[in-house]
């Protein structure tokens, strides 16, 4: 269930109905065999903690990207969802500052404000 509060307090808006129904990123989540945790963000931006190791963190600014939903060839449906950037878009929409918290909030207030 998509929780309507959650994104209203990450900046969606009533005129963004058609994307309450993607699903949003969640809180912690694994990727690429790591566990990200969020500590920042907005509708469009991301300030997420990579535990690459125990007690280590790289901090790394990302977009969110919206997801479509797609159908496979074997009928399979996979709902429209917020994502993260590919691994080749790292550098253009995506940055990592390894263990530098403060370089990366920057860019994080850098991409984010007004």
């Amino acid at each position: 269930m998509i929780d309507n509060q959650k994104l209203e307090k990450a900046g969606w808006t009533s005129g963004d109905a058609d994307d309450f129904l993607r699903i949003p990123l969640e809180n912690t989540f694994q990727k690429w065999g790591n566990t990200w945790t969020i500590i920042e963000r907005t509708k469009d931006w991301v300030l997420v903690c990579q535990n690459v190791a125990p007690d280590t963190c790289n901090y790394n600014v990302c977009k969110v990207k919206q997801g479509k939903e797609s159908v496979f060839p074997n009928g399979k449906t996979y709902p429209a969802k917020e994502e993260l950037p590919s691994a080749q878009q790292w550098g253009r929409l995506a940055w990592n500052y390894g263990p530098n918290l403060e370089k990366a909030k920057a860019k994080y207030l850098e991409l984010t404000k007004s």
